[in-house]
């Protein structure tokens, strides 16, 4: 199930839009993924375009699009899912590890900071892809985003249900500037400056990326998880 050559992708996107006219296809942002949303696309397959870390992965999306769309009267819905939780994350992590002084208010602006700029390159060019906001590991990845042109998925346990309980007073934060001083700060670090930077990563290095790992690896340890309670509940049926 890990296998995303374009082929793969094409398969499982193919097989799965078959199955209904509301279905959307995930595909990640690399290489490969980025041929194959193009397709899909030109299929007229709405797609949620995932794994988008960088400022370079959120424009070869859109150049993508454009591509896609053009002679179509009516395309498709498409979106690009930026995982700035999953980013400050792997920040923090490197940070730590490599013994770095970077401020934690500063770590915790970096994913917001990036997100910023998308969202400002995506309005430059007039963009018809949406932009979601996922992998939240706090509920500042709510409410820091509030007031801006984005959707934000969050948990509802852990995230979602204390933010009912806490009912905090509704700001527009989006807007609010991220310091240069804050920027410098994190441009120490290469995994911000590949994610800030308009040509800071290139398409072939997207699925090696650490934070596009870091995300992956969850998903891998889930599916690993799930087959394990699979096989002990076939077990317990067929001792």
């Amino acid at each position: 199930p890990f296998d995303e050559s374009y082929e793969t992708i094409m398969r499982m996107a193919r097989d799965n839009r078959a199955k209904g006219p509301n279905i959307m296809i995930k595909i990640p942002v690399t290489e490969e993924g980025l041929r194959a949303a193009g397709q899909c696309i030109r299929e007229g397959m709405p797609v949620n375009a995932t794994e988008v870390m960088s400022l370079r992965q959120a424009m070869d999306l859109c150049d993508v699009y454009d591509d896609a769309v053009k002679g179509m009267k009516n395309p498709p819905r498409v979106y690009l899912s930026h995982i700035a939780g999953i980013f400050d994350e792997y920040l923090a992590g490197a940070a730590a590890k490599s013994g770095l002084d970077i401020p934690s208010d500063h770590l915790f602006q970096a994913g917001k900071a990036v997100a910023k700029k998308i969202r400002a390159a995506m309005d430059d060019r007039a963009t018809e892809v949406g932009f979601i906001n996922g992998g939240a590991r706090g509920l500042h990845h709510f409410t820091e985003w509030v007031g801006a042109d984005i959707s934000t998925t969050i948990n509802w346990k852990g995230t979602a249900e204390d933010l009912v309980k806490l009912n905090p007073p509704v700001v527009s934060r989006f807007d609010c500037p991220v310091p240069a001083r804050v920027v410098d700060s994190l441009m120490r670090m290469p995994d911000f400056a590949k994610a800030w930077l308009p040509e800071g990563i290139e398409p072939h290095e997207y699925e090696e990326y650490g934070p596009v790992v870091l995300f992956c690896s969850s998903f891998r340890k889930a599916w690993k998880s799930a087959l394990e309670r699979i096989g002990e509940l076939r077990a317990a049926r067929h001792p």
